[in-house]
């Protein structure tokens, strides 16, 4: 049974999944806070 999504969050079914976003701008924050602290130390 595919699950719906959240009808309180906006969602344009061209995009690709909530999910994978959610992913996708975790590693991104992830990787940009590594960056930042290998320059800094």
């Amino acid at each position: 049974m595919p699950q719906l999504p959240d009808p309180a969050v906006p969602f344009h079914p061209s995009e690709p999944s909530p999910g994978l976003v959610v992913v996708v701008l975790c590693a991104v924050l992830i990787l940009a806070a590594f960056a930042f602290l290998l320059r800094t130390a």
